[in-house]
């Protein structure tokens, strides 16, 4: 009797503390651990393109999009290159910024997975070119994020 009343209280105790922890805490040992999707290749074809195509027309910011304060990333998630609500997985950007602005594949893929392990979300694998946005679930706690904001 006296071993089961402390094995209760351990219990109690145990469970005031999850009480105490974020829904986000607990969330986390639940994932799974998958392989990381791997970043895109060299382009096939590194000729010069023509920008300004009917491929990739110009459109306005919409009113639900998400300008940064990149303008290279602005202009191809204007012209289509990238998704046009301003949130696009790595792989996306790397892809856009060869295929648009014909930026090499070493430098494409530093600056954006730079820029992903800082701003982005290693869990849902997206990142977003301007503010926080709930499809990319930016707001994580702090240490899943080395900024809060952007600068």
């Amino acid at each position: 009797m006296r071993w089961s009343k402390s094995i209760r209280g351990l219990w109690i105790g145990y469970v005031q503390k999850l009480k105490n922890l974020s829904s986000w805490t607990l969330f986390i040992p639940t994932l799974q651990i998958r392989t990381p999707i791997q970043p895109p290749g060299f382009l096939k074809n590194s000729d010069a393109v023509l920008i300004n195509d009917y491929l990739h027309p110009w459109r306005q910011t919409g009113k639900d999009d998400i300008g940064g304060p990149c303008p290279g990333l602005n202009t191809l998630a204007s012209r289509g290159w990238l998704p046009r609500n301003d949130i696009a997985s790595p792989a996306q950007i790397v892809n856009a910024v060869q295929e648009g602005v014909d930026i090499g594949n070493d430098l494409a893929i530093y600056a954006t997975y730079v820029s992903h392990l800082i701003d982005g979300n290693l869990f849902t694998e997206f990142l977003s070119i301007g503010g926080k946005a709930p499809k990319t679930r930016s707001n994580l706690p702090a240490p899943a994020i080395v900024w809060a904001e952007h600068p």
